[in-house]
């Protein structure tokens, strides 16, 4: 019992000695029972920096100073304070993660001498560098983000009827259904019918304009600012904002919800009116001056001011609702490319992957298939590296952090121009779209191969459709290597080799990580000519009997046969020998 009451005690100890080498409280920005966030400097960088501690299940803590994944001049921090500790190796260690980058003490905190020591390490060499890198002298660049960012409160009819604004390209289109919509209106209406005086908050928005512009983006809050606009216009409030949308809003989907949000609310405003006023009195059902929001303002002074409202856009949207993968790559990359001009020619690129000219492919999500069921999983086989089956919906934001490497290539450079392999490192920017664009092109010239249509027609139902994600990725790497002349016979040699799963054991979405789509990967990729693949795949070595011959599996053996003899019609090769093998 003593020993349990002075273990509690030391924790207490350790916990408030960090949190009193913080004297402005404010700073806390976590603070559980087992783990406590203190930001770096809160007059200059806020909650991107911070120190941690984080209490372990050996009893002892961990002391972390940690750079959050879109703080501003990330990099350029990260290089100095790794170049600062890189003669401390035997007091700390580096490491990332999907959220932050961080310098963590090597040896665990077992007592307040320990964080003393440690912590007095870390804070004098990082505030350093925090003086000189965020200080309020210099250029506009180095300014710290609160003087390009100002927030104020402000009423909404006099934000609509002050500014113009623009729905930015990289976000994502209007989306909000009925029950959205009376749900905003309903409470905003009510709440002003019982409160006659006060104003309702609905939350913040977060608004970015250049110097040279007289339009602010939005970069958060589009979905109510869009909606309240168009209530603003139909209750006839006078001088409206003029909003110009981006690309997603273009396109039919967005296109219909925006009708349809004004079909709504004219509906919900002339059942209100009706019931208030007996049809006779159309005064505006909501007063939008009594409707309160907070304004982030972000004031692009120049140039490298240009992450700010990406910053904002990707870390509030982490917050609310879930942002897909894809809708963080685009806002990443984007971020990358110099110039308007280029960067609405890129989103307008982006936002065509789902307009396939093929028409079977109408229905189907063309970035997922392509960078997700395609390349995502052929560079993970060809590097024999693990991963998800569902990488684009993971907690971990898995496909978004496997297509952001975290490089800087050197400029200027006197270089030719290489093709991209399906394995290419890719710099942020331009390289990443022409890169998805380009297996974009290829895949929908896949898709209208014979051989495609023969193996959905007789493969896809089975195994949960494992199997043929697998030898339909297989099959498109080896159609972007060679074409399509002996794909065919590619096809059927990737299908048998890789049932061999179906004979062993049952089929699991774990499955797809294993070695069979592995080593068939870097076979392509290794040899030169369609000869040397086929010669591999049909080696006596590679084939197998039929062992497995349960009702699903003799169902599975059929099917594949079936695909076989379809496939035969359009090979250039012989290899009938293989198809005999499956005659069950």
């Amino acid at each position: 019992m003593a020993d349990d009451t002075s273990k509690t005690k030391l924790f207490y100890e350790i916990k408030n000695a960090f949190l009193n080498s913080f004297p402005d409280k404010r700073n806390i920005r976590e603070n559980t029972s087992d783990y406590v966030r203190c930001c770096a400097d809160s007059e200059r960088v806020n909650e991107w920096i911070w120190y941690e501690i984080q209490y372990q299940n050996n009893g002892c803590w961990m002391l972390r100073f940690c750079v959050d994944s879109y703080a501003p001049s990330r990099d350029e921090l990260q290089k100095e304070v790794r170049n600062l500790f890189q003669t401390e190796l035997e007091l700390h260690r580096y490491f990332y993660d999907y959220n932050a980058y961080y310098v963590e003490g090597r040896n665990p905190i077992t007592s307040v001498k320990d964080l003393e020591h440690d912590l007095g390490i870390l804070k004098n060499k990082i505030d350093e560098i925090l003086q000189r890198k965020f200080s309020r002298s210099g250029t506009s660049s180095n300014l710290p983000i609160e003087d390009k960012v100002i927030i104020s409160t402000r009423d909404l009819k006099s934000i609509l009827s002050n500014n113009n604004f623009r729905i930015p390209d990289y976000q994502r289109g209007y989306c909000w259904k009925k029950e959205n919509i009376i749900g905003l209106l309903e409470d905003i209406q009510q709440w002003q019918f019982i409160h006659k005086e006060g104003e309702y908050q609905i939350g913040s928005i977060v608004l970015s304009k250049k110097a040279d512009e007289n339009v602010y983006d939005v970069i958060d809050g589009q979905q109510r600012l869009l909606t309240l606009s168009i209530l603003s216009i139909c209750q006839g409030d006078g001088d409206v904002a003029r909003i110009e949308i981006g690309e997603n809003n273009k396109r039919q989907t967005a296109v219909w919800h925006l009708q349809n949000a004004k079909r709504i609310i004219d509906e919900w405003l002339e059942r209100k009116q009706s019931i208030d006023n007996n049809g006779t009195d159309k005064n505006p059902v909501i007063d939008l001056s009594r409707v309160q929001v907070s304004v982030v303002w972000i004031n692009e002074q120049d140039t490298e001011d240009t992450d700010l409202p990406f910053l904002f856009f990707n870390h509030l949207n982490s917050l609310g609702k879930r942002l897909s993968d894809y809708d963080l790559l685009k806002s990443h990359h984007l971020r990358f490319i110099a110039g308007d001009g280029l960067s609405k020619i890129m989103a307008k690129r982006w936002h065509a992957i789902d307009k396939a000219s093929n028409e079977k492919l109408k229905d189907i999500d063309l970035k997922s298939e392509v960078l997700h069921k395609m390349m995502f999983r052929l560079r993970n086989w060809r590097s024999k590296t693990d991963f998800s089956y569902e990488a684009d919906n993971s907690i971990s934001r898995e496909l978004f952090r496997h297509f952001t490497m975290d490089f800087t290539p050197v400029k200027d450079l006197c270089t030719s121009y290489k093709e991209l392999r399906f394995d290419s490192i890719l710099s942020g920017g331009l390289e990443f779209f022409n890169y998805v664009d380009s297996y974009r092109r290829k895949y929908e010239a896949f898709c209208e191969t014979p051989g495609y249509v023969i193996l959905q027609k007789h493969l896809f139902w089975h195994s949960n459709g494992v199997l043929y994600d697998g030898i339909r990725a297989l099959s498109f790497l080896f159609f972007c290597k060679f074409g399509d002349i002996y794909l065919s016979d590619a096809m059927y040699c990737i299908a048998y080799r890789v049932s061999v799963l179906r004979n062993e054991y049952q089929v699991r979405r774990d499955s797809l990580r294993g070695y069979e789509f592995q080593s068939i990967a870097q076979l392509i990729d290794r040899v030169t000519h369609e000869c040397e693949f086929l010669g591999t795949m049909l080696d006596a070595r590679n084939r197998y009997s039929i062992s497995n011959n349960g009702p699903t599996a003799t169902y599975y053996w059929n099917s594949l046969k079936a695909l076989g003899d379809e496939l035969e019609k359009t090979m250039s090769a012989n290899i009938e020998n293989v198809i005999d093998l499956l005659t069950l």
